[in-house]
């Protein structure tokens, strides 16, 4: 584990409505691609109960427990992944960029699932930076005067990264 080599220990926060998507709100939610519901959570107790310590599952709009949680949140944030599909949804978690400097390490790597699609799906020929996550993107990059999210251009050319898939979404 990460704490067993390192000494740093590693608290992790997940984030659903609990309830699969919400519904698109226009154009820029690819409602082509996402209808509400999608990627319901089987049973959020159950999930809940199994999980190890040092992981917390918190539940609701992002919108709403996501300032909930930074307002109370003691550790600096290191790593963000954003799987939340909808523009909406990405720009209202967004927000954990808008904290104190001291809340956020030097460096936050950061993943966004939605920016590449897969080649398998139809969705993937949507990705632009007119709607998704990709837009949710330029809208926080254009509000901001002090942090700006932007492609780690050097994984690409450091082996064994060199062709990973994912590198395009970091």
């Amino acid at each position: 584990t990460v704490t067993a080599e390192t000494g740093v220990h590693v608290d992790v926060m997940g984030f659903d409505s609990g309830h699969g998507l919400p519904p698109p709100l226009d154009y820029r939610d690819h409602p082509e691609i996402w209808v509400e519901g999608d990627f319901p959570m089987p049973d959020p107790a159950e999930l809940r109960a199994a999980l190890p310590a040092g992981v917390e599952l918190v539940l609701g709009p992002v919108a709403t427990t996501l300032p909930q949680v930074l307002s109370t949140l003691a550790k600096p944030i290191g790593f963000v992944s954003f799987d939340l599909d909808l523009y909406s949804s990405t720009r209202d978690a967004l927000a954990v960029f808008e904290v104190e400097s001291d809340r956020l390490l030097p460096v936050v790597v950061s993943y966004f699932d939605d920016v590449v699609g897969g080649i398998r799906r139809i969705g993937s020929l949507f990705r632009t930076k007119a709607a998704g996550q990709l837009r949710a993107i330029e809208e926080f990059n254009a509000s901001q005067r002090r942090r700006r999210i932007d492609p780690i251009w050097v994984l690409r050319h450091r082996r064994p990264l060199d062709r990973e898939g994912w590198i395009d979404r970091m």
